[in-house]
């Protein structure tokens, strides 16, 4: 059988690190050997297994985790709006109360004109809203009202936008002595009335020398009379002469 270089090379290779590998343990052996012989080799404590953290140290992990997902913060609570917010005065005065005594009688009327209702004294009408008290002022409609509703108290004043748009109250009338006065001329005679669908007065006609019929008055009404007929006598006919000079320059 014929063997290649090349398998002759790797077989003492084996061989070699075979060797080494034997050499490498007897060494190893004698020295633990020595070592017995000798000194005692000292063994480490074992390490003890540490405690279990308690479950509390975790805590704050849990409620702001990073890993969570974001939750909306709550919205701001919004302060609740007072009943008499948007109610005004329209009208109040004070009449006698059941006991004898006085009490306020107040209507009200809201802002959008969808609320009415009349308040009378300190007993709740059917809203359940009283009179707790009126601050009078200097105007009637300066007053302010303090109205209850339901353990809340609000005030009510009248709407004084609304008072400045209104149309100024008309004038009183005049006494019927000063109208007699008035109507009196300066003379003390009171004028007669002129009534507008009196005719005027027909006007007299012109004259008209020469014409045996006259000529109204324009815009008196009247119309113009016919032509008298025109005589065919000839002795009636009034003749023109024209005199004729006969001293003429020579």
């Amino acid at each position: 059988m014929k063997i290649s270089g090349h398998m002759l090379g790797f077989d003492r290779m084996s061989r070699w690190a075979i060797s080494v590998t034997c050499l490498l343990v007897a060494a190893v052996g004698i020295a633990q050997d020595g070592a017995g012989a000798g000194e005692s080799v000292a063994v480490a404590p074992a390490t003890p297994v540490p405690e279990r953290f308690d479950f509390s140290r975790f805590a704050g992990l849990l409620e702001n985790s990073p890993f969570a997902v974001a939750t909306a913060a709550p919205a701001p609570e919004v302060p609740k709006e007072n009943f008499a917010t948007n109610w005004t005065i329209s009208s109040m005065w004070q009449d006698s109360a059941p006991d004898g005594g006085k009490r306020w009688t107040v209507n009200i009327l809201s802002r959008d004109l969808q609320t009415r209702m009349t308040v009378r004294g300190e007993e709740a009408n059917e809203q359940g809203v009283s009179i707790v008290g009126v601050e009078e002022r200097d105007h009637p409609t300066k007053a302010v009202v303090t109205l209850k509703k339901e353990g809340e108290v609000g005030t009510v004043q009248f709407d004084q936008a609304r008072i400045a748009a209104a149309p100024p109250p008309p004038p009183p009338p005049m006494p019927a002595a000063k109208t007699a006065a008035k109507a009196t001329a300066p003379g003390g005679a009171v004028p007669k009335a002129v009534s507008p669908s009196a005719a005027p007065a027909a006007a007299s006609p012109i004259p008209r020398p020469g014409l045996s019929r006259t000529v109204p008055m324009p815009g008196s009404g009247g119309t113009i009379p016919p032509p008298a007929p025109t005589s065919t006598n000839p002795s009636e006919i009034r003749k023109r002469i024209r005199p004729i000079a006969t001293d003429r320059a020579q």
